[in-house]
């Protein structure tokens, strides 16, 4: 009797520890702005932070799916003059430094919702799925805050987030 209990005490010795190591980027301050009827293109920010969990190596955010748009892109936006340029960032995704962060705003790097199934209204919670190279996916619920609003600035990364 005495053996098979303590080969379970030896395994879970050497499972626990594996499964704290397990971290995952904490994400705040998530929001998207409410769309008018007819706009079929949103977008949505937030902060990405690795230093905060303790993840000590560089990873990638490949992408964004959810199902409440056509298609979702990770995009940038710069001005090269006097014009506002923005692009599809590429598949290799954006790189986040190990233990850094990465701002997802409106002036930057953000996520783009196109082909909208219906408008974003406020108060509304729209759920999306990052996709990192290294960390897994990892789903956050949205809010949708009326335009020129900011959030409040709080960890969105609860129980209740799944982290496949």
């Amino acid at each position: 009797m005495i053996r098979p209990i303590l080969s379970l005490c030896a395994l879970m010795a050497i499972a626990f520890p594996a499964l704290a190591q397990e971290k995952t980027p904490v994400i705040s301050s998530p929001y998207a702005f409410a769309t008018a009827e007819g706009q079929k293109n949103g977008a949505a920010f937030m902060s990405i932070d690795f230093g905060t969990s303790g993840i000590e190596q560089e990873d990638h955010l490949l992408s964004v799916s959810s199902d409440i748009a056509d298609m979702v892109e990770l995009h940038s936006m710069s001005m090269e003059g006097d014009v506002m340029q923005m692009r599809k960032i590429d598949d290799a995704g954006i790189t986040i430094p190990a233990g850094g962060n990465l701002k997802l705003q409106p002036s930057g790097d953000h996520i783009m919702l196109m082909g909208l199934h219906t408008p974003l209204t406020i108060g509304q919670s729209i759920p999306l799925t990052l996709h990192f190279e290294e960390a897994g996916n990892l789903r956050v619920d949205v809010p949708v805050l009326a335009p020129g609003t900011m959030p409040e600035a709080k960890d969105s990364h609860e129980p209740g987030h799944s982290h496949h």
